[in-house]
């Protein structure tokens, strides 16, 4: 990594002087020296007004078949030609070459190991695409190579000055590291113009995906904050255990495209409607501790609010406040130069999830003496209309000793009198000295833009409007970190496979019989049923099970019994079984018909499993019945699941104070959801497993009454 983002020299494969191509705007993009010689192509990267920076020194090696002279440099017509050691090649030449120059780059007598591909034409190019893709992975694999791309936008390392991108030359240094699976996100981000340290497009992810950057990010000094655009995600259980460890060095804020669904499947159980993909993603990021937020204005927002932390004394203890001193969540105070905005802000706070901080008696006092008598100090704290930075400096000075503030949203409207520049310069000054953060949000036109230029001086960011940092706060879930390892509670592995014994030929699910006979070795308490064929059978079964009946077709080919009339419940009578079950034969011919004894009902939990391509398994736990849809209450465990996490996470659930009243003992439902997962871990064939209803009873052991197995 460090020679894809600090390269000591670059050959750009597709170099060009036509104006407008890509690799043109290379060659002009990156700050180079070469030979010793500077070139005609001059440092293209600016930062914040207060830093100097110089260029960064790497040789450029311009590659293009025509050989000749390239803005200034010598021109080589390939790889093979350049007599010199090469860190890193750009390749940015029609797709249909792109496999040669690779291989190029192999066979050097000093190879080229790290490659950006930003030429498109890929798996995402219909089948000749899709065949090229192939045999670039082999390419990788054979030679051991690090490859990001193909189809992305390039790096761009802002803080030592080197643009390996075709993105704009004019790129703010800061402090946050993007990654971004779309160039054009990334071009959209760079004009808003954050301040950032590294900037990766990810592309196609033949190779490098988020998962390897992550772990460069987090070590990279320079990056405060990190912020993700994925529209899919490369090894979901590698991912998941790197975001729970960096969260809790490093901010990380993520959109997650994609997550709406597109198709319905073939096959609709509970589990799948609980446990779709944005559920999924939403339980994983934020489960590990990072920020997942759902649209761009939020996202912007959020960055600016975290990167504000570093130039505070916030950054001395970590990325985040921890939850004794965060914003969310805890009391936050207003400090205006207007009632009126004031007024509004505090209404925006009373509706949502953030609370205003209450001072008390000696407080107000301590905050009165700087202040004229017609200011109010009951928060928010009105400092009147001809407030100068004195004001604004003394007010936040006594901020600073009155503990369990989280946040100030520091307001200034700009009256004839207002010094807008010094005004934030004292927010600045506090905000360095503060242990909870200070926004400046500067109301207006004119004023609004004096101050964003003066912040971006000190590398902080400022606010138009309170409704937007408001609800990037309501978003933000501070955490201190993930859900702990589970350890010696890890779920062991003790039963072999089951399920390939059950002859499955082309089947998506299993039968009632089978699945019967699966969960009992897991020690999942499961209703019998017997499976008569004929009216005696059914006799000796109602002699066996004892009325009242529940009658079910067992069909593979049936999901939803109730939907075809396949489900007869309160059969209190030999007659009325024997009339259903002539109906059964009737309307269910060739289909096995199972008969149950119906259970007194209790408390319905619904438990899931399905095997999610990204992330593996997935446990869902939720309330059945008709409080399902009426409090929604579904708790999700993703990844490497622990008896551990299980416990945690139900005890502080809703459903935990629901068993409480009906007097069931939690342990209960945990024994059961851990079985469920050992069934699953055990076997690979499972696709998902649907539990509707289980009961539950305050003196007696849980029973499945219905149960499917999705191959």
């Amino acid at each position: 990594m460090q020679k894809i983002f600090k390269p000591k020299s670059v050959a750009i494969v597709g170099a060009s002087n036509t104006e407008g191509k890509i690799g043109n705007i290379l060659m002009k993009n990156v700050s180079q020296v070469f030979a010793g010689q500077e070139s005609k192509v001059k440092t293209c990267l600016s930062v914040r007004q207060s830093q100097k920076s110089k260029a960064n020194k790497i040789q450029v090696f311009p590659v293009n078949p025509s050989g000749g002279e390239i803005e200034g440099l010598k021109a080589y017509t390939s790889v093979l030609e350049i007599d010199a050691e090469v860190d890193l090649a750009v390749i940015a030449v029609p797709a249909k070459f792109v496999n040669k120059v690779v291989e190029e780059c192999a066979w050097r007598e000093q190879p080229i190991k790290n490659i950006i591909i930003i030429s498109a034409g890929f798996g995402e190019a219909g089948e000749e695409g899709v065949l090229r893709k192939l045999e670039l992975d082999k390419l990788i694999k054979k030679y051991d190579l690090n490859v990001l791309g193909p189809n992305c936008l390039g790096v761009i390392n802002a803080t030592e000055n080197i643009n390996l991108s075709f993105a704009k030359k004019e790129i703010a240094a800061g402090g946050v590291g993007l990654i971004s699976q779309s160039g054009a996100f990334i071009t959209a981000m760079i004009d808003i113009q954050l301040g950032f340290s590294l900037v990766t497009s990810l592309g196609n992810k033949i190779d490098i995906s988020e998962n390897e950057l992550l772990e460069y990010y987090v070590q990279d000094e320079n990056t405060k904050v990190i912020a993700l655009y994925l529209e899919s995600i490369t090894d979901g259980i590698k991912f998941q255990k790197k975001l729970k460890k960096i969260t809790q060095v490093k901010p990380v804020v993520i959109i997650k495209a994609g997550t709406t669904a597109r198709t319905k499947q073939a096959i609709q159980s509970h589990t799948g409607s609980m446990a779709g993909e944005s559920a999924v993603i939403e339980e994983v990021i934020k489960g590990a501790g990072g920020i997942l937020v759902n649209n761009l204005e939020n996202f912007v927002t959020i960055l600016k609010i975290l990167t504000n932390f570093k130039n505070s004394k916030l950054s001395e203890q970590g990325a985040l406040p921890t939850d004794k001193n965060r914003a969310r969540g805890g009391g936050l105070v207003i400090v205006t130069n207007a009632g009126g905005p004031g007024v509004i802000t505090t209404d925006l706070i009373e509706n949502s999830s953030l609370r205003l901080f209450e001072f008390n008696e000696e407080e107000k006092g301590k905050l009165k003496k700087h202040l004229p008598e017609e200011s109010s100090v009951n928060n928010p704290i009105d400092l009147l209309g001809d407030a100068q930075e004195d004001r604004y400096h003394e007010t936040l000075k006594a901020l600073q000793v009155v503990e369990g503030i989280n946040g100030v949203l520091a307001l200034i409207t700009p009256q004839a009198q207002t010094p807008i520049k010094k005004i934030i310069e004292a927010i600045v000054d506090a905000n360095r000295n503060s242990l909870f953060p200070i926004f400046p949000v500067v109301i207006g036109g004119e004023a609004s833009r004096e101050a964003e230029e003066t912040c971006q001086k000190y590398g902080i960011n400022t606010f138009k409007f309170p409704a937007m940092i408001i609800r990037a706060l309501n978003s933000i879930h501070l955490t201190e970190g993930g859900l702990q390892e589970g350890g010696d509670l890890k779920i062991e592995k003790t039963v072999k496979n089951t399920i390939s014994e059950q002859p499955m030929e082309s089947r998506m699910l299993l039968s009632y019989e089978e699945s019967e006979k699966i969960s009992k070795q897991f020690g999942l308490n499961i209703l019998p049923a017997e499976y008569p064929s004929n009216n005696i059978e059914l006799r000796q079964a109602i002699n066996n099970l004892k009325l009242p009946m529940v009658m079910k077709v067992d069909s593979p080919n049936i999901v939803h019994k109730n939907e075809m009339n396949g489900v007869v419940v309160g059969l209190d009578s030999i007659e009325k079984a024997e009339k259903e079950f002539e109906r059964f034969q009737r309307d269910f011919p060739g289909e096995k018909i199972l008969v149950q004894h119906q259970v007194e009902p209790g408390l319905e939990i619904i438990l899931g499993l399905k095997r999610d391509q990204s992330f593996g398994l997935v446990l869902v736990v939720g309330l059945g019945g008709i409080t399902t849809e009426i409090l929604n209450e579904k708790i999700l465990f993703v990844g490497e699941i622990t008896k551990e996490e299980i416990s945690k996470k139900l005890k502080l659930s809703k459903l935990a104070r629901i068993l409480k009243k009906e007097k069931i003992n939690i342990n209960n439902l945990v024994d059961q959801a851990e079985k469920l997962v050992r069934l699953g871990e055990n076997n690979q064939e499972i696709k998902e497993i649907d539990i509707n209803p289980m009961f539950f009873y305050p003196d007696d052991k849980p029973v499945i009454v219905d149960f499917k197995i999705l191959k």
